[in-house]
């Protein structure tokens, strides 16, 4: 399944300020990049949720060619046995910054961090961003050269909620 992946183009989102992505995954190796979902619009505008290769999921956004959002749990994620239901709710009308990003892994929220570059109060959130040419990839970076390697199901992007 390495090389296995989705593109779609956006359409127009509901809002894009407030949205929830929800995967089942299941890794089959471990200590590389993995993208699960990523928004690409260019060099200069996008976003993505990934595993690491330190085996952490890390939440990455650049806007106007400037970082704007790096999360990354502290809690690694090692087993290629289990499943890992992924649910990452972003709401950036959230007034306490911590609450505009949200993991849950399992069930659990994921509360320990080692990043913390939460988006700013109100922004507009480079996962459900829809412009022109701005599209989506699940299981796989913007040009399909880093994919992720293992299973994927039930995957759901919803903007306008969280």
């Amino acid at each position: 399944m390495a090389n296995t992946y989705l593109k779609r183009t956006n359409g127009s989102p509901t809002n894009d300020k407030i949205g929830t992505i929800s995967v089942w995954v299941k890794r089959s190796k471990l200590g590389t990049n993995q993208y699960f979902h990523m928004n690409f619009a260019d060099g200069s505008n996008y976003g993505y949720f990934s595993f690491t290769d330190e085996d952490v999921i890390k939440i990455y956004s650049v806007t106007s060619g400037s970082q704007s959002t790096q999360i990354r749990t502290n809690r690694k994620f090692r087993d290629v046995n289990a499943w890992y239901h992924i649910v990452i709710a972003i709401d950036t009308t959230q007034g306490t910054t911590t609450n505009r990003i949200k993991i849950y892994v399992n069930g659990v929220q994921e509360t320990s961090m080692s990043n913390t570059d939460y988006f700013g109060l109100n922004v507009s959130c480079p996962m459900f961003i829809a412009s022109g040419s701005n599209y989506h990839t699940v299981g796989s970076a913007e040009n399909g050269t880093v994919s992720f390697d293992g299973s994927m199901s039930h995957y759901h992007k919803c903007d306008g909620t969280a």
